[in-house]
């Protein structure tokens, strides 16, 4: 297995890694502001929830659009261009804040075109990774990725709130607006990979390259089943953590934003260990067999907090819930990212991101509204049970107990 050290010997990865270090920070001291800031402007999760919705929504629109551009350009240019767009946005936001004329309407408006701008962004960063590594450094770059962005998250919110007590949310949004900018220029500047060079070659029509995406993942039983499983799970476990947990912590525990950083920095915590565990370990044969019953523990982790009295058991149960994340995440990512074809890679992984965020704006909408009606513990504990019944249905189907097997070559 390789070094956690070996993908630094290649200086396209280690732009990548710095500028993504740097832009992640950001990201989490952004999502500890927005969700304060709607929250001080409305008081509502029910308008966090609205907000959430228009972000994934219009994510939603762009997804396959994004997947499509990401296999027809550069991919390091997709990313560079998507970061100058997602700092101008949030530095528009942070302007707005700073003059006192920021209201609830405007981040419904700033969702929908962040959204927009994500929808290239995220397709094209999964895609790019594997060019900045040989295959072999693969699992090892993933893990440095995805645990860099887990010490993003555990330092990212406490940050922010340093940030908002210090400048208000004013100064949080500023902050990572920068964030963009350092990562947009540390990319640009990089020169050459370490991965296979990507042919040059006509290319077929959006449609037709469309249609061979889902085929694709069509043929491919451990790619569509999880998608689809997925698809349900992040639905129940994103509302209830994304919206219910900080209206939550924030409000009904009265820890304010305080409390809404502390949670989503030991969820990271928990995360970090996830990520890096796996690379001290014997090789994993049956990588969906492990994700699946990491499911199943996040799951349990989001269930057992709407019994939590208090902050505390919050703390414990998101520990956990980041550990199990975490081992999802990266038996999947990695499994995409060595078995799917390179030339198709852009394609497959913004289907996968329609299907994990097909149902998000419905969830984060209807989140808001029903924790207001019958309380955060209710929602919190019909999320997490069904995710576990999404856990328990892929456990019980063996083709998706080993993520291997890519299709052939579809044709046009």
């Amino acid at each position: 297995m390789s070094s956690l050290r070996a993908p630094f010997r290649h200086p396209m990865f280690r732009r990548y890694f710095a500028g993504q270090a740097i832009s992640q920070v950001g990201d989490f001291v952004f999502f500890v502001a927005l969700p304060w800031q709607v929250l001080v402007l409305t008081g509502s999760a029910a308008d966090l929830g609205g907000v959430y919705s228009t972000y994934f929504a219009a994510q939603l629109i762009l997804l396959l659009a994004g997947g499509v551009l990401t296999d027809r350009v550069s991919r390091r240019t997709l990313v560079v261009l998507s970061d100058v767009l997602q700092g101008i946005l949030v530095g528009a936001v942070a302007l707005l804040a700073g003059t006192g004329s920021l209201s609830v309407g405007h981040l419904y408006l700033f969702g929908a075109l962040f959204g927009a701008a994500q929808a290239f962004a995220m397709p094209a960063l999964s895609a790019f990774l594997p060019e900045t590594v040989p295959k072999a450094d693969l699992q090892a770059a993933n893990s440095l990725y995805q645990g860099t962005r887990t010490l993003a998250l555990i330092g990212g919110p406490a940050l922010g709130a340093l940030l908002i007590a210090v400048g208000g949310t004013t100064a949080a949004f500023a902050f990572d607006a920068v964030s963009f900018a350092v990562s947009a220029t540390l990319l640009w500047s990089a020169r050459g990979g370490a991965g296979a060079p990507r042919a040059r070659e006509r290319k077929p029509p959006v449609i037709v390259q469309v249609r061979e995406g889902w085929r694709y993942v069509a043929r491919v039983p451990w790619l569509w089943i999880t998608i689809l499983v997925f698809a349900i799970v992040n639905a129940a476990e994103a509302g209830p953590r994304g919206v219910v947990l900080p209206a939550f912590v924030g409000l009904d525990l009265g820890g304010g934003y305080a409390a809404i950083g502390l949670v989503l920095s030991t969820m990271a915590a928990g995360s970090l260990l996830g990520f890096f565990l796996p690379n001290f370990l014997p090789s994993i044969r049956h990588r969906g067999l492990v994700a699946y019953i990491a499911t199943a523990v996040f799951g349990v982790s989001i269930a057992l907090m709407a019994f939590s009295p208090n902050l505390t058991g919050i703390l414990a149960l998101g520990f956990f819930h980041g550990v199990a994340v975490a081992v999802f995440s990266l038996m999947w990512q990695t499994a995409m990212m060595e078995q799917v074809r390179e030339d198709i890679r852009g394609r497959v992984f913004s289907l996968d991101e329609l299907g994990s965020f097909v149902l998000l704006p419905f969830s984060f909408f209807a989140c808001g509204v029903l924790a207001v009606l019958y309380g955060p513990r209710v929602v919190l504990l019909g999320g997490g049970l069904i995710v576990m019944l999404c856990a328990a249905a892929g456990l019980l189907y063996p083709p998706a107990h080993t993520f291997e097997g890519p299709a052939p070559r579809a044709s046009g």
